[in-house]
């Protein structure tokens, strides 16, 4: 079933598979107008005809290269021509990468940060105008509790997804009273393709369904930060708290730790 209606129209980015897909199920379920962008087309209209399948209109499927901000700011372009309008601009498109700089290749630390980072703010800064004009709308995007601290094995990830976060904040600060309500979404461990990969424990890890609501659930209350799973998000507090010197040791400790995603 889908969720109850939030958004008249919303474009999610990332929907070809995990929590993207099921977050555009949820929202066409509920009977919203979608248009669906990632990569991959045969996957983009797989997740448009579950929607469809669920009684939810059929989504507008723009395949699109996320990493490249002019891709973004046509999949917005297209997006406001098919729905007239987007209610909810839902930002979820991310790569991910377990790796030591000293090993990573440049070429897939650019991509980590353009995917990230500067898609997410193509977007915003696309649909953001419109936006303003009518003085209506919702930006929300998956940042990442990783962002919180530089986690090691996950460098380029944690600064992409903390360069995210920041830019939100500051765009909520330079919209407040404006009508545009921006929300900063930051995840644990969820079950995706991304993290069946891994090798390493996922502690507090969560059904990529019940993270698509919360998530959902987190847009519509128009939350300025949402972290999640409770459990990580307090464990991720108190690191948070600790001075560098003991960050350093406590994070070293065993090689490369998984971080959160």
């Amino acid at each position: 079933m889908g969720a109850q209606l939030l958004f008249s129209t919303a474009l999610v980015t990332g929907a070809s598979s995990g929590i993207g897909r099921e977050l555009a199920r949820q929202l066409g379920g509920g009977g919203g107008h979608l248009a669906l962008a990632a990569r991959r087309r045969p996957e983009l209209q797989a997740t448009a005809s579950e929607v469809a399948s669920a009684g939810g209109p059929t989504p507008v499927v723009i395949p699109a290269d996320l990493g490249r901000p002019e891709e973004a700011t046509r999949t917005v372009a297209e997006a406001e021509a098919a729905l007239g309008r987007i209610d909810l601009l839902l930002c979820n498109a991310g790569v991910g990468g377990n790796c030591p700089v000293a090993q990573m290749p440049w070429e897939d630390i650019e991509a980590m940060v353009r995917v990230n980072t500067l898609g997410p703010m193509a977007l915003i800064r696309a649909a953001l105008p419109a936006m303003l004009a009518r003085g209506y709308g919702t930006i929300a995007a998956i940042s990442s509790l990783a962002s919180y601290r530089g986690f090691p094995g996950g460098a380029p990830y944690s600064a992409s997804k903390a360069a995210l976060s920041t830019f939100l904040e500051a765009v909520r600060v330079e919209t407040r009273g404006r009508g545009v309500t921006v929300v900063d979404i930051h995840p644990g461990y969820v079950h995706t393709p991304l993290t069946a990969k891994r090798e390493r424990p996922r502690p507090f890890i969560m059904d990529v369904e019940r993270a698509a609501r919360l998530i959902l659930r987190a847009v519509a209350r128009g939350k300025p930060v949402y972290n999640f799973p409770w459990q990580m998000a307090l464990l991720i507090r108190a690191v948070r708290l600790l001075p560098p010197v003991l960050f350093d040791r406590v994070a070293s400790r065993g090689g490369r730790p998984g971080r959160p995603t």
